[in-house]
């Protein structure tokens, strides 16, 4: 019996550490063979880019993603590939395909900087689409194209010049018609989130934000358009005016150069520069470069927040991680990031509209141990970095925006539902039982009483008051004009210039130049390092059994931790029954196979 126990147990080590091998041959097979299979380069080339879908600023893979889940667009891989191809002499020209997409007008900015960029090296740029706007505006992508050598469009496709707007809903009867009452109080007059739910239509205020919102960025869009396609300003108000252009009629007026289609760009690349050119998409062209990545020596940070500011809950979620700026975790990496002496100066590249009070504090917080820490930090903003995206941003140094950036909005609001009405209406009552008059100020039963109503206000007017004190000390603003450009007023980053709201107007390429300012003729040759990085193999390995990841990671730890407690619960399982044949007994109950977890 002991022999056949030893036996089996040796049996059962030898498989196991077979199978260890194994996976760490598959995993260490799958990463390099996938980082090894580049597109090759041709000697006459263009660089074709697509802007599909959502684009987000940053997006950091894991070892295995880059492998199993499909290639995703960011706006720094597009920058970066341009910013390659144009000391190239491979590269001749950039294709960029125009498709629908969620890009604002800060992403957009941006990607027209690096067009122009690429221009100046004396390199052409193409821009493809099959229609300014079907059936839809599309003035924030001409306002893009419009940098272009060219504009081709497909027969048949518009050009749907009509300027810039916005469709606002207002729930009010909505929830007096089913009982719902929001009780949401506001700091102050400007701030209009809370409009939606409580007015019946905007306020005269709200009215005002929006008009002048929507005029600053359209005059930027109008002269950058006339000056970029050498267009005279009554023509292109003609064009507004007329709302829809069709191909013949853009191509007369001079909007496009080319009526084409998707397939002939080959053929039309082949006229301009040879028969040997091919394109090479920017992704697998990207495949030849690699960004910094050595934490030990000096640099240059860049850390990306995009998204609404939340609480962090601790746990990992995915979906949650790639879309929002959790607290904790970017209070981690920015904690992580001051005490790294390699670090010479810090950027923060900002895409939100704000969010939770509670989250943004910890990591403006992490951000002013920065300072303590001699880190000096350049905010740029991109898209949006309004109310707690200002507050994050108004920790830095200097501030770079957009012209056409959205921010400002330094206010505050909160409440809550209640459906009082509604119970009513359904023949529901409530019975409410609390040690303390306070305890139930949340509850959903009710609206706020008086005293609830005063400590909402007190709690709003606190951080209110933090904010706007924040931005006095930041911007070395007195008083009265804080509440001149506060108060919940949204501005254009052009505007916001003019308010002493922000330092420069720019891309990141403006804030970095400001960062390597502040490190001094050293900061010349210092590499910009991208977080969040890349992990090494070594670390993938680790992360993957112990570690936390993304993407496709969890997935992999999940499938080994429960592959490992099957081949533990199914050895435990056939050594008892061992043990019972030969006659030993056991109180365990039978043990069974752990399920999959795939979270």
């Amino acid at each position: 019996m002991k022999n056949k126990i030893r036996r089996f147990i040796k049996i059962t080590f030898i498989t196991l550490g077979a199978i260890f091998v194994f996976l760490l041959s598959l995993f260490a097979w799958l990463i390099f063979s996938g980082n090894s299979a580049s597109v090759p380069v041709p000697n006459n080339a263009y660089l074709s880019l697509v802007v599909s879908g959502h684009v987000q600023e940053f997006h950091a893979e894991d070892s295995l993603s880059r492998i199993f889940e499909p290639q995703k667009h960011s706006l720094h891989h597009m920058l970066k590939s341009l910013e390659e191809a144009a000391a190239d002499p491979r590269i001749k020209a950039a294709v960029l395909r125009l498709d629908d997409h969620d890009m604002g007008l800060g992403k957009i900015d941006t990607l027209r900087g690096a067009l122009k960029k690429f221009k100046v090296s004396g390199k052409k740029v193409y821009i493809y689409a099959d229609s300014f706007g079907e059936n839809s505006g599309a003035t924030q992508n001409y306002y893009l194209s419009a940098v272009a050598d060219e504009i081709w469009l497909q027969n048949f496709g518009e050009v749907n010049l009509s300027g810039l707007g916005i469709s606002v809903p207002f729930f009010k009867r909505l929830l007096d018609h089913i009982g719902v009452r929001a009780n949401m109080y506001r700091r102050h007059e400007y701030k209009g989130a809370p409009e939606h739910l409580t007015l019946e239509k905007p306020s005269a205020e709200y009215q005002q934000e929006w008009v002048s919102l929507l005029d600053h960025m359209m005059k930027t869009i109008k002269a950058s358009i006339c000056i970029d396609r050498n267009i005279d300003e009554h023509l292109l108000e003609k064009a507004l005016q007329m709302g829809s252009l069709t191909d013949e009629d853009a191509l007369q007026m001079g909007f496009v150069d080319h009526i084409t289609s998707l397939g002939s760009i080959s053929q039309m690349m082949q006229e301009k520069f040879g028969e040997d050119i091919e394109g090479i998409a920017y992704l697998d062209y990207l495949d030849h470069f690699e960004d910094a990545h050595d934490t030990t020596q000096p640099h240059i940070a860049v850390l990306y927040m995009s998204g609404d500011i939340e609480r962090d809950t601790g746990e990992y979620e995915a979906d949650r991680e790639a879309s929002a700026i959790l607290s904790f975790r970017m209070e981690r990496a920015i904690r992580k990031i001051a005490n790294n002496p390699n670090v010479k100066a810090f950027v923060i590249r900002i895409d939100s509209p704000g969010g939770s009070v509670l989250g943004t504090d910890p990591i403006f917080r992490a951000l002013k141990y920065c300072g303590q820490k001699d880190k000096k930090i350049v905010a740029s903003m991109s898209d949006v970095a309004a109310s707690g995206g200002y507050w994050l941003a108004s920790a830095a140094d200097v501030i770079v925006a957009h012209p056409v950036t959205i921010t400002g909005s330094i206010g505050t609001y909160g409440g809550k539902f209640d459906i009082e009405n509604f119970s009513k209406i359904v023949g529901i009552n409530w019975a409410e039982f609390a040690t303390h008059e306070s305890a139930l100020d949340n509850s959903s039963a009710k609206p706020f009483s008086q005293a609830a109503l005063k400590r909402v206000n007190r709690s709003l007017d606190i951080t209110y008051k933090r904010f706007t004190e924040q931005v006095m000390q930041s911007r070395q603003m007195s008083a009265e004009e804080v509440d001149r450009v506060a108060r919940g007023r949204v501005w254009t980053g052009e505007q916001a210039l003019e308010k002493k709201l922000v330092d420069r107007l720019g891309g990141l390429d403006v804030a970095l130049a400001e960062a390597h300012q502040f490190v001094g003729s050293e900061g010349k040759m210092l590499p910009v390092i991208y977080y969040p990085r890349l992990k090494k193999m070594s670390e993938f390995l680790s992360d993957a059994l112990w570690g936390r990841g993304a993407g496709f990671e969890p997935v992999v730890r999940s499938f080994m931790r429960s592959m490992l407690a099957y081949i533990w619960f199914d050895v435990k399982s056939m050594v008892l029954q061992e043990l019972r044949a030969s006659g030993f007994s056991s109180s365990e109950p039978q043990a069974r196979a752990a399920p999959m977890v795939i979270r």
